[in-house]
């Protein structure tokens, strides 16, 4: 049975990665709307003619803010607290 810091640092671990990919594709969105805005909002105008570039943009800027907000909530924030209290833990456990 593993004791609670074991499990503590293996989820820490696991958030940290979901934080990263969830990084690796906020980053991955935000390239391709600003490096090929054209060929992006030529590929949405075809599902949804009435867009125009002012909203296609509010609409990708608004979502890759939400995005970031919901990594760092669900991901981010979890993961420096788990850190904080297990280096916390150990120099409790040192001295």
């Amino acid at each position: 049975m593993r004791s609670a810091d074991e499990v503590l640092h293996v989820i820490a671990s696991i958030l940290l990665r979901c934080l990263l990919i969830g990084l690796a594709c906020m980053t991955y969105w935000w390239a391709i709307i600003q490096f090929g805005r054209n060929a992006a909002y030529q590929l949405h105008i075809q599902f949804v003619p009435s867009l125009t570039v002012e909203n296609f943009e509010l609409i990708h800027y608004v979502g890759l803010t939400a995005l970031k907000l919901a990594l760092l909530t669900f991901f981010g924030f979890p993961w420096l607290a788990i850190t904080l209290f297990l280096r916390k833990s150990r120099k409790k456990q040192e001295s």
